[in-house]
Formats: C-alpha cells, sequence, structure tokens
C-alpha cells in the first residue's frame, strides 16, 4: 500500500443527529461525510443506542457502526454520564488505531463532561487524538475541566497529541469585528448567559502551547463562526512542538451544513518526510 503523506481530521457536534430545527437529519450526516474521505473524524454530542432506526432502513442501526461502516472507518464511544450519549472519534480503517484512555471532567455541581483518547499510527509513529466537550455554562468549570484533562495527560505522558472538540469558549476579542463584538455581548445579555470571556483560549494557547490551527492558517479572519449563534467555540489544537517538525498546515475550512447546528472543521496537514 502507498504510504499516504497528508490527510485530514475534522470535527463535528453531531447534536444528537438532530439539524438547526431539531428534525432528525442522520442521512444528511452522511451525504455532508461521505464526499469528503475523512481520516479521523471527532464527533460530540453523540446519540449513539443500540437500536437508532433511519429512514432508508427497514431495520433499526446501532448508529455509530452504521456510520462507520459508511465511512470505511473503525469507531471508538466516550460517555460520562449516559452509555447513549457522549463523545466519539472515526479512524479509517487503513490505519492502526487503538482507544488508549477515558477520563471524566468531574467539576462538583456541574454535568459531568469526558474526554476519551484514541492512538493512530501514521508513518510508523503513534499520535494521540484526544475528543472533548467541555460545559456550556461557565468559563470557570471549563477551566477546572481542562486543568483535570491537562494534568491527565501530562502525568500519563501522552505525547504527541492533538485536542479536538467542542470548547463552549470563545477565541480572543481580537478575532470579531467591533459590531460583531458588540452583538456577542448583546446576545449573552438578553439570554442571561455569562458575558463574553476568553479565559479557556488563553490557558490553552498562551500557557499550555497549543496551536490553534484555524487561527494559524486564516490569521487575518474576522467573525468566523462554527455555530448557530455566530462565533466560533469548535478547535482543533495542536501541540505547538509538532507544527514543522512532524506537519504542515494545509488548509482549514469550516463548512456550514443542513445536518446539525454547527459547522464542520476540516482541517488537511501533511506529515513531513524525515531525510535519511
Amino acid at each position: 500500500m502507498e504510504k499516504q503523506k497528508s490527510f485530514k481530521i475534522a470535527s463535528l457536534n453531531a447534536h444528537g443527529w438532530r439539524d438547526k430545527s431539531n428534525h432528525y437529519s442522520f442521512l444528511q450526516f452522511l451525504d455532508l461525510l461521505k464526499p469528503l474521505d475523512i481520516d479521523i473524524l471527532a464527533l460530540e454530542e453523540v446519540y449513539h443506542p443500540d437500536h437508532y432506526k433511519i429512514e432508508n432502513k427497514k431495520e433499526p442501526v446501532v448508529v455509530l457502526q452504521h456510520l462507520a461502516e459508511q465511512l470505511d472507518c473503525n469507531y471508538f464511544f466516550f460517555s460520562a454520564n449516559h452509555k447513549k450519549f457522549g463523545n466519539a472519534i472515526l479512524v479509517k480503517k487503513k490505519f492502526q488505531s487503538q482507544k488508549i484512555a477515558f477520563q471524566k471532567l468531574k467539576v462538583k455541581n456541574f454535568q459531568k463532561r469526558s474526554f476519551g483518547i484514541v492512538s493512530i499510527k501514521l508513518e510508523n509513529e503513534n499520535f494521540n487524538f484526544c475528543v472533548l466537550h467541555l460545559d456550556h455554562i461557565s468559563e470557570q468549570t471549563r477551566l477546572e475541566q481542562v486543568k483535570i484533562m491537562n494534568n491527565f495527560l501530562t502525568e500519563n505522558k501522552i505525547v504527541p497529541h492533538f485536542l479536538i472538540g467542542d470548547f463552549n469558549s470563545l477565541s480572543s476579542k481580537s478575532d470579531y469585528s467591533k459590531k460583531k463584538n458588540l452583538q456577542i455581548f448583546e446576545t449573552r445579555l438578553k439570554n442571561s448567559w455569562e458575558s463574553p470571556v476568553y479565559d479557556i483560549y488563553q490557558e490553552i494557547t498562551s500557557n499550555l502551547n497549543y496551536i490553534d490551527s484555524w487561527k494559524a492558517i486564516h490569521p487575518n479572519q474576522l467573525d468566523a463562526f462554527s455555530c448557530w449563534i455566530g462565533t466560533r467555540i469548535d478547535y482543533i489544537f495542536i501541540q505547538n512542538s509538532l507544527i514543522n517538525s512532524k506537519f504542515t498546515l494545509d488548509s482549514f475550512d469550516m463548512i456550514e451544513n443542513d445536518a446539525t447546528d454547527h459547522s464542520l472543521l476540516l482541517l488537511q496537514i501533511s506529515l513531513i518526510e524525515e531525510k535519511k
């Protein structure tokens, strides 16, 4: 088999297989994902019952198994609260992959969250992909969840790795125009949500030294958004040490779609071939 030098990483909040209007949308997911030939797909808000009825099947299916078969992938499922709801990673079958860790992100008085880690062999080297979905209410809670996650990764020496998923947190005020910043503030005030804060992004990019792959490719683009509310809260973070030593960043698209209330993040990267 010819070795693959570049590959596609994607992330999508599945919204329980429902669209923006809360209608079932599993077939739209297939229509969105199949043509893209994604190598590694992180999914958040995954509804994963043993029996799931879809429109074009007479009999119910095991939903992630069916999705993985359609995409020629293996799948790994992670859940903190309920065995039928959580996050997942799908990996093309041509890559060796295995689940290596699962950790609950438990903060007192807040809904349990979790992250899962899959190790994938690319060009004879293992890389770790972490999928997570942080709290949707409080930035302080999200900071505590990130601390739990970082301690786990550090103590278990899980390197090198990518952090992928729905962080439910804004990036930076400078990523938005003056008009958009005002709109964000007013929307949050109207809905009694917390005021705009940027602590998670600062912690991950400055203190923990990860690269925001979207920002690295689109440094000057304003008002980019990844969710229904019109803000960017979904990310693919990469350890700084991997950029230009192991990988180059080729392209990053955020694809609006009819399948869910989030955009699909689609990152293409290339492995740097070691000199012999």
